[in-house]
């Protein structure tokens, strides 16, 4: 096979990192193999864009063609095919051992596949090969904050700012291990610092305005809001805005940034959310109600969504949706808290109306003949709603005993 230039090696690598953009990693893999062979052991491979006895070729495309490498491992972790990433990678450092980018790249994959002491000696060989490697400090200062070791991520963070003050990730952990070693002031400061250098980026934005929410600085935080959503589109941000209204009890904002944001998106859940307890707050159940009926159609296997209703329809009074709600949470859902809660309360409104249904048929010798007749019927007709376990311990009762067993009915705990 003749040789490729390297103008056609560099083509290569560019429409294989065009792909990685794209999330096409399948055809970028394809792309990168053309440049890396197959071989996992040798520098110079049959099939391969660099041929063997071509040692000038070869040292001159050295970096792209382990770049090419990092590229392919790249491709391989986000398919989740971890151990073809390490492969890969292990090559690129046999290739060029002093590359400290491959040996961050092979650190990054050793931690998303849960080995940390192997991560770390790459990240450190990383280091030795290049001692201002600003990826290789940040990588360890993330693993030293997940090993509660925050004054050493707190150092390597402000070692690898030293070594690339524009390096944004850096930045970003720094801003972390303080807020997780309670400096949140600095916290702050360090996030401004991320915001200036890409003022674009909503998510740096996002954690400035979540650790003044955090300590109880709404004001600032929801001002900081504003003068961000008038420059950007970014959602997030703007369903942020909202929240930050509620914190304010500024309600009637939250709901006209909902409203707008839902123009553009109706089935956004989080404004559909923020909207429902934006209407609650307010003491607006009708609206709140049509609200949770929009989120029920939209996920009609999420239990919260009746869970919520049943609420909403118990605060208004209507029992038979209330308990009907609550019943089917249980149904959809039986072996957690929200079943729990659910249950909880079908035995509280189931009680309540037992009480009533048996003072009233102890003064009403007529409703107290039809209970004994059918209590469901006799029950649904004076406008009562049970459950079917309500109904079962209406069903027990003995009516015509009822006047003298009245008092201990009423002290009696429905179960």
């Amino acid at each position: 096979m003749p040789e490729k230039s390297a103008k056609d090696i560099q083509k290569l690598y560019q429409a294989g990192q065009a792909l990685v953009r794209k999330q096409k990693y399948d055809q970028a893999i394809a792309k990168f193999k053309r440049i890396t062979g197959s071989d996992l052991h040798t520098l110079s491979l049959p099939g391969s864009a660099v041929e063997v006895g071509s040692t000038e070729a070869t040292e001159a495309l050295r970096p792209v063609y382990v770049q090419a490498h990092v590229s392919l491992a790249v491709c391989y972790t986000e398919k989740g095919m971890f151990q073809e990433a390490i492969s890969i990678l292990r090559r690129a450092s046999q290739i060029d051992p002093e590359n400290a980018d491959a040996l961050c790249a092979l650190g990054y994959v050793y931690r998303r596949n849960g080995m940390v002491d192997q991560a770390i000696e790459a990240f450190e060989r990383a280091l030795q090969c290049n001692p201002r490697c600003a990826r290789a400090q940040k990588s360890l200062a993330f693993l030293a904050m997940e090993q509660g070791r925050f004054d050493d991520a707190i150092a390597l963070c402000r070692e690898a700012i030293q070594a690339d003050p524009a390096y944004e990730q850096a930045y970003i952990e720094l801003a972390g291990a303080l807020q997780l070693a309670d400096h949140p002031a600095e916290a702050l400061e360090v996030l401004l610092q991320a915001v200036a250098l890409n003022p674009e980026n909503a998510d740096y934005l996002l954690r400035h305005v979540s650790i003044l929410r955090d300590g109880g600085h709404y004001e600032e935080a929801t001002a900081a809001l504003e003068s961000s959503v008038a420059m950007c589109e970014d959602a997030s941000l703007h369903l942020a805005l909202a929240e930050s209204y509620l914190d304010l009890d500024r309600n009637r904002e939250a709901r006209e940034v909902c409203h707008r944001f839902l123009r553009k998106r109706p089935r956004d859940l989080r404004a559909l959310d923020i909207l429902q307890t934006a209407y609650l707050k307010e003491g607006d159940t009708s609206q709140a109600l049509r609200i949770a009926y929009r989120l029920t159609l939209l996920c009609p296997h999420d239990p919260m969504n009746y869970f919520r209703r049943a609420v909403l329809y118990q605060q208004r009074g209507d029992i038979r949706q209330a308990i009907d709600n609550y019943v089917r949470v249980v149904e959809m859902d039986e072996e957690t808290d929200l079943a729990d809660r659910a249950q909880e309360a079908i035995e509280l409104l189931d009680g309540l109306q037992l009480r009533q249904i048996l003072m009233l048929a102890c003064d009403d010798t007529l409703f107290r003949a039809k209970l004994r007749r059918d209590p469901f019927e006799a029950a649904a007709e004076r406008g009562f709603h049970l459950s079917g376990a309500g109904i079962a311990a209406l069903e027990h009762v003995e009516f015509e005993h009822l006047p003298d067993m009245h008092l201990a009915w009423l002290r009696r705990s429905y179960h």
